[in-house]
This record gives structure tokens, C-alpha cells and sequence, in this order.
């Protein structure tokens, strides 16, 4: 499943014309995984498994529900908005490990895929 080892690798992989990009197998991925394209920084992004991503969003509710000042119901519901508005999309692997990314790189080739323990990096990259 999705990253659910520490897995470590880099490689350099194509975006094609219909804006989908192969995920590595040191990802870990498998068919029909649900992954979240999340923002990272101004030219990057991470992709975590949906499942954790949400187990996140559904624990700061829960704070929400329990917190006992206004203070803190605040910082929660902050925390949340943070995290809710860096989602990019919801993405679905394909049987060939492909997912669709879009346009968010529309204008690079090559995107470096960087796994790290818990979520994968894409970032834009020169040629092979």
C-alpha cells in the first residue's frame, strides 16, 4: 500500500500529453490506491495516501468538538483550514501506477519523484 513503509528513492519521470505522471514502484503504489495532491510550495506538491490525509482533518474535528475555550476551538479550526486548503485534487492510480496530475506542471517534461517516509515529492526537473 501506499507509503506504508519508510520508502526512499528519486527518479525522474515523464509527464505526457494528457497530464498524467507514473508513480515509481518504490512508492509503494498499487492499483485503484486513493492519494491526495496536496501543496507544498510554490513549484512543488506531496501526494499522501487519501486515508491519512483525512484521519488528520477528522482529528482536529474531534479537537474542535472538545475544545473547552474559545481560544483553542480557534487554533484548531485554523490548523484545519490550513491543511483543507493546500488540497490540490484527489487522484486515483491507475493499473499502469499512473495518476493524473493536470496542469499543475503543464509546463515542465520531467517531474523528479521523491519518496520519503510518508508521502512522495513532485517537483519539476530538467531532462533526463
Amino acid at each position: 500500500m501506499f507509503g506504508d513503509d519508510i520508502i526512499l528513492g528519486r527518479t525522474v519521470s515523464k509527464l505526457d500529453d494528457k497530464g498524467r505522471v507514473c508513480l515509481p514502484s518504490f512508492t509503494g503504489r498499487q492499483y485503484k490506491d486513493k492519494l491526495v495532491l496536496v501543496e507544498f510550495d510554490e513549484d512543488k506538491a506531496c501526494i499522501y495516501k487519501y486515508d491519512s490525509y483525512v484521519s488528520q482533518i477528522e482529528e482536529l474535528k474531534e479537537k474542535i468538538k472538545l475544545s473547552k475555550t474559545v481560544s483553542e476551538r480557534r487554533k484548531y479550526e485554523l490548523e484545519m483550514y490550513s491543511i483543507c486548503k493546500k488540497i490540490l485534487k484527489v487522484l486515483n492510480v491507475d493499473v499502469n501506477g499512473r495518476v493524473i496530475i493536470g496542469d499543475l506542471f503543464k509546463d515542465h517534461e520531467y517531474l523528479n519523484i521523491i519518496g520519503s517516509i510518508d508521502s512522495v515529492i513532485i517537483e519539476p526537473s530538467k531532462k533526463i
